[in-house]
């Protein structure tokens, strides 16, 4: 399967430079995280691409057996709801890799900062960063999307975000 070319017009996902990669101290399962969501993206903005195939296969790779297609569906969920709620959902700005001296774009930076805002418990830190991610709009349900993923980890007990408002 090759990568689709994206460049922003006509629907297509925008590539842009950003922060490098190395420089964020993810952990492996952020890593992971952004890597699935970003084929996710590519799959909802440009869906002959069939990318959602290799989200599933690369998470069935990464996550512990047996949740990867869990943790996929998940996220599926989350890139969906964060998608839905922006003005223009296919101007998500994505980088096509995670490898050494890559980049991570203004718009996923923000995607792993919500998330890891979600896990770590800091409500207003992850609501900043899904209101911007979420064009202002209403971002409860990609909140609240975040939040299964890190309940399926074991970092969340009990929900606090919800699908309404």
């Amino acid at each position: 399967m090759t990568e689709p070319e994206l460049d922003g017009p006509g629907g297509k996902a925008q590539t842009s430079l950003g922060q490098p990669f190395d420089e964020l101290a993810l952990g492996p399962f952020e890593k992971h995280f952004l890597d699935t969501a970003r084929r996710f993206i590519i799959a909802l903005t440009v869906p002959e691409s069939l990318a959602w195939v290799e989200a599933f296969r690369r998470a069935e790779l990464a996550f512990p057996a047996p949740f990867g297609a869990t943790i996929a569906n998940a996220i599926l969920i989350a890139v969906s709801e964060m998608q839905r709620a922006r003005l223009d959902p296919a101007a998500i700005r994505i980088a096509l890799h995670c490898s050494e001296g890559a980049v991570v774009t203004e718009d996923e930076h923000r995607l792993i900062s919500a998330f890891q805002a979600v896990r770590l418990r800091r409500q207003s830190d992850a609501y900043a960063n899904a209101l911007l991610l979420c064009d202002g709009g209403s971002c409860r349900a990609f909140l609240a999307a975040l939040e299964r993923i890190a309940i399926i980890t074991g970092d969340v007990d009990v929900p606090t975000f919800t699908d309404a408002g």
